[in-house]
């Protein structure tokens, strides 16, 4: 199952997804149990999480892909099994 967190594109597209729980704008549920999470924006909030915190109820082998690079990498390190 796949949760998609906020902001979501394609608003009004859920009826046409299937295995996908959307979250609207709690990250915290949204990757309650995750096995990973893929950040795909330079976006302001994203740096401001706290992501040891998050990293503690993620799936016990987590992975976060920053595909922007716009994380700072050491400390997605400490955290995560796998940072990219």
């Amino acid at each position: 199952k796949w949760s998609l967190g906020f902001p979501v594109a394609g608003r009004g597209e859920e009826n046409n997804l299937t295995n996908i729980e959307f979250c609207g704008n709690d990250f915290n549920y949204a990757v309650n149990g995750a096995e990973a999470i893929v950040v795909l924006t330079e976006w302001d909030q994203f740096s401001s999480y706290d992501y040891s915190s998050i990293r503690k109820v993620m799936a016990e082998r987590a992975t976060i892909y920053d595909f922007r690079c716009y994380l700072d990498a050491a400390i997605l390190s400490k955290s995560f099994d796998r940072a990219f």
